[in-house]
């Protein structure tokens, strides 16, 4: 299935109880609903993947990320890119590859995407804004 797909079926009131999910995500779900797939050269080999969430040590115990870590992958250079800085119509219709031992849910996958995703903010439009100001300052 394309991330899309996963998307249409999803709503709010399914999504709000999965674990890591955050309220901004909300305003997320309806974006990503709104748009449509951009299909490019790079639809057919790219995909998204997905790897067991490990928080940083020196995060408190009663935070709540989610599951799993999603990222992009490219299967001519078999490596795994950050989702942070993608155009969001781009991400739609990837295919979602779930590796035979996993056991991730709908919601989950929806979740560890937006997560990844909206790192910076909620929109697709902040997340471009504010890599474009973390490039900026690392140039200087």
């Amino acid at each position: 299935m394309t991330f899309k797909e996963y998307i249409d079926k999803c709503t709010w009131d399914k999504l709000k109880a999965t674990p890591g999910v955050r309220d901004f995500m909300q305003r997320s779900l309806a974006d990503l609903q709104s748009i449509e797939p951009k299909h490019t050269d790079k639809t057919s080999i790219h995909s998204i993947h997905f790897s067991e969430n490990q928080p940083d040590e020196d995060c408190s115990g009663d935070k709540v990320f989610a599951k799993y870590h999603a990222s992009l992958y490219d299967e001519e250079e078999k490596q795994h890119y950050g989702m942070l800085d993608q155009d969001w119509e781009k991400v739609l219709p990837l295919e979602v590859k779930i590796g035979d031992n996993q056991k991730i849910s709908d919601n989950e996958i929806v979740v560890s995407v937006i997560w990844e995703l909206t790192w910076l903010g909620a929109t697709n439009e902040d997340c471009r804004k504010a890599c474009r100001h973390i490039s900026l300052d690392t140039l200087k």
